[in-house]
């Protein structure tokens, strides 16, 4: 069975339930078969979606939901305690020539944020990890300021918010950023 302990301990369990797989192969399929059988890729190139294709300076954003909320909602209880910080790896922040607490500008051809460094080397190089704030009237931005809202017909009509690259970089008061 599976033990709370283990399981914080390793980190995962490994689960003794036997399930069969419904590919043809019966085993699990990165390729699929029957994707091919449609005539659909079997890794799209997501870089002729996206507008902002990083470059090596460019970070990959990752805009993630607080852990004690859902999405949008509790944000009457938890916005005295927003993390408003953009999170990234040390030797990016020495890259850039900020520190912890420096206030940047986060941008991209969408918009801006202007928010504190925070250092975090659980992340690797080249990502940059921005909490979703809720709204512009409560954080004084919104990470959706930094998305595009294309609606990509390959993806099934969805939108590629979590393909979205950003630069980086110390702001300076009255430096000609919004």
């Amino acid at each position: 069975g599976i033990d709370f302990d283990n399981l914080m301990k390793e980190g995962f369990v490994r689960l003794e339930h036997h399930f069969e797989i419904n590919t043809p192969s019966k085993k699990v399929e990165f390729v699929s078969s029957r994707r091919k059988e449609r005539g659909v890729e079997d890794f799209p190139d997501i870089t002729k979606f996206i507008d902002n294709v990083a470059r090596r300076e460019d970070f990959r954003l990752l805009s993630v939901t607080y852990g004690n909320t859902i999405s949008t909602q509790y944000s009457n209880i938890f916005k005295s305690s927003l993390d408003k910080n953009i999170y990234i790896n040390s030797r990016d922040a020495e890259r850039l020539g900020v520190s912890m607490g420096d206030r940047v500008r986060v941008y991209n051809n969408y918009g801006e944020v202007i928010t504190n460094v925070a250092i975090d080397d659980s992340l690797p190089e080249g990502a940059a990890l921005l909490y979703k704030p809720f709204w512009a009237e409560v954080a004084g931005y919104s990470v959706n300021e930094l998305t595009s809202d294309k609606i990509v017909l390959e993806f099934g009509g969805q939108v590629a918010y979590h393909s979205t690259y950003v630069k980086i970089e110390k702001f300076v008061e009255n430096s000609g950023a919004k």
